[in-house]
């Protein structure tokens, strides 16, 4: 119990960030939730694809998550209801 670690932190939303303002991911990054299917199985690819993120998305359709949703669609914050 007296061992020694070093422990690792960065700031979680300077990481988002920076991962959202690499160039190079620019089109690669799923904003929206979505199901694939592939000849009538659905297939699951990444994290926007399963099922919390959709449940998380149409759970709650006109409140708070309809306006991140219309943030991240326009890129506008001026949304309103």
């Amino acid at each position: 119990m007296t061992a020694k670690y070093q422990v690792w932190f960065r700031d979680p939303r300077k990481v988002i960030r920076n991962i959202l303002a690499n160039p190079d991911l620019v089109n690669d990054i799923d904003y929206i939730p979505y199901r694939d299917f592939e000849d009538g199985k659905r297939r699951y690819c990444d994290f926007m694809s399963g099922d919390w993120a959709w449940k998380q998305c149409v759970s709650d359709i006109h409140g708070k998550r309809l306006r991140l949703l219309t943030i991240l669609r326009t890129g506008s914050h001026r949304y309103r209801r």
